[in-house]
């Protein structure tokens, strides 16, 4: 993700921080307010358009 496009790098980023929240949450390491469920949600939508974007061009 880093060198396929502009803002990659911090979108490669942003997907590591919202996989591990995912990860330490599913596996019972950490509770997870539900701000920061509606915040990770919000980031993994907008990773979903970045993805959809650069797939389509």
């Amino acid at each position: 993700m880093a060198t396929i496009e502009l803002n990659g790098k911090a979108m490669a980023k942003k997907l590591g921080e919202v996989v591990s929240a995912k990860d330490d949450s599913h596996y019972g390491l950490a509770l997870v307010s539900s701000s920061k469920a509606k915040s990770m949600g919000t980031e993994a939508e907008a990773l979903k358009k970045w993805a959809v974007k650069v797939l389509a061009s």
